[in-house]
């Protein structure tokens, strides 16, 4: 089962509270998973990324363009495990990705 790495190892317990405002510079950043850049498929107007663990050994999901709410969202791959830290990656970076795309659709109009 793939999942969100944690750092730890067998029997190593360690709990850190991220600060609330945390936020990592984007694009493509992130301590524990990467966001690749998929390219836009034929005949869609959206880029899409896969996002990996750090390694590249295993595939957590695709982050798309989801046109019934008008925003990117996160399709993970089945089965995975997650935890606050990749959520909030994987979060941050669709917020982020989601207000580039608008703007530049809005600055794209006559």
């Amino acid at each position: 089962m793939a999942g969100c790495p944690d750092g730890q190892e067998k029997g190593e317990h360690r709990m850190s509270i991220p600060d609330p405002s945390y936020r990592l510079p984007f694009p493509g950043a992130s301590a524990r998973i990467t966001f690749d850049t998929l390219g836009v498929l034929p005949g869609q107007k959206t880029n899409r990324w896969e996002v990996s663990t750090l390694d590249g050994k295993h595939s957590l999901g695709v982050i798309a363009w989801f046109g019934r709410w008008r925003k990117y969202a996160f399709f993970p791959t089945a089965p995975s495990t997650f935890e606050e830290i990749c959520l909030r990656d994987i979060a941050n970076f669709i917020e982020y990705k989601t207000r580039e795309y608008r703007n530049e659709r809005a600055n794209s109009r006559p």
